[in-house]
């Protein structure tokens, strides 16, 4: 797991193989990464080969004495294409431009995704068909729960009037039904927390979850994760609200916003919000 951290050649790998070479025997443990899968322990005698699928599992191997393990992994190795010659007329060839060139760098797999938008968009194939393919409306008319519309709507309302010209707007569902006890936050603090923290917080652990990860087992070891969050808004501190005890330099600072989410994980990895 650590040299998975720096290595690139370790992002590649699908297939991992350990065979015991002996003299002694060991026991091997299968670790799952995804809930559902069953923890496994095989007693690896000399000579024995084992297999498996890194996405799925990782591994604690211990040994009965002397056995000495040998560990390698197949790879999904990109193709590399090489132009070695170029015929036909190339008269015209110096004068076509081109997109520059990609710059080098390290490739960045993706493993995971998740994300919540307006009007129940909240899994990447929605999002696909809501933006590329199907023209989705997420515009919609002011709900009720979050407040009266006919209260703030004046359709030629001015910036002095503290009222609104607009009624129709894009809102996330069910923005209100966040499980505090989940992330062990207090009711009285989640109370007036910014909804955004609350909606990192648990589209956060969604992808999380998705990359093979569990608040159990992040629980029992912390993992070098960190956490990027990219704050857009700010509204939270000028709106009145009642925040019991000593929540309120928390509720909406833009850096808990990222701190919150390693906090509730038990991730050791950097966290900012930019």
């Amino acid at each position: 797991e650590e040299a998975a951290s720096f290595l690139s050649m370790m992002w590649r790998a699908k297939l991992q193989v350990v065979v015991n070479a002996g003299p002694g025997s060991a026991q091997m443990t299968m670790i799952p990464k995804l809930e559902g899968d069953a923890e496994t322990t095989v007693i690896v005698q000399p000579g024995m080969l084992a297999i498996f699928c890194t996405d799925r599992y990782r591994f604690s191997y211990e040994p009965d004495g002397k056995a000495l393990m040998i560990a390698s992994w197949y790879l999904d190795q990109p193709k590399e294409y090489v132009i070695s010659d170029v015929q036909g007329d190339l008269g015209l060839s110096g004068g076509l431009a081109g997109p520059p060139h990609p710059s080098v760098k390290r490739p960045v797999p993706v493993t995971s995704l998740s994300e919540r938008y307006a009007f129940g968009v909240d899994e990447p194939w929605k999002l696909w068909h809501a933006y590329a393919k199907a023209g989705w409306d997420t515009a919609i008319k002011h709900p009720f729960q979050r407040w009266d519309c006919d209260i703030y709507y004046e359709w030629d309302a001015d910036q002095t009037s503290g009222k609104s010209y607009t009624q129709h707007g894009g809102f996330s569902d069910g923005i209100e039904l966040f499980d505090c006890r989940f992330f062990d936050i207090s009711p009285a603090e989640a109370k007036g927390m910014d909804p955004t923290q609350r909606q990192v917080l648990e589209v956060s652990y969604v992808a999380l979850q998705g990359a093979g990860w569990s608040k159990k087992q992040l629980q029992m070891k912390p993992a070098n994760i960190a956490a990027f969050v990219g704050l857009d808004k700010n509204e939270w501190n000028s709106i009145p609200k009642d925040i019991a005890g000593g929540f309120g330099a928390s509720s909406s600072a833009n850096a808990i916003t990222s701190n919150r989410f390693n906090y509730c994980m038990n991730l050791k990895g950097a966290s900012m919000t930019i």
